[in-house]
């Protein structure tokens, strides 16, 4: 059997970046929140793209029910609640960023911020 290598990154398009930035966290459910309401990062078919090319939405569980949704480290709000967006790439702390579905330790999905 092969073995899997990394998760590929998927798009996060600058609308769903500015819709989160202003947004605050809720470290215990490791979501963005928004005035009590919870919004995570779901992958979507890429709109207008193959049926195998994902990007990322920002929903709410009760939006996005059937959608891969990943939790949000505390890294991965810190670069888009501080970052700056450029064509898909997110600089924060003089680095340059995207995000992945990816699994944590415990095996639950996050949006998980890899360096570029």
């Amino acid at each position: 059997m092969a073995q899997p290598n990394d998760p590929p990154p998927s798009g996060l398009i600058e609308s769903v970046f500015n819709a989160l930035r202003p947004m605050e966290y809720d470290r215990s459910s490791q979501a963005f929140d928004d005035g009590g309401d919870l919004y995570y990062l779901m992958v979507q078919k890429r709109s207008g793209g193959k049926e195998y090319e994902g990007e990322w939405i920002h929903a709410t569980d009760a939006e996005g029910p059937h959608n891969p949704r990943g939790l949000i480290p505390k890294l991965t709000y810190a670069m888009i609640h501080n970052g700056e967006y450029d064509d898909g790439i997110i600089r924060y702390d003089s680095k340059e960023y995207k995000i992945r579905l990816a699994r944590d330790a415990s095996g639950a999905h996050i949006a998980e911020a890899v360096e570029v």
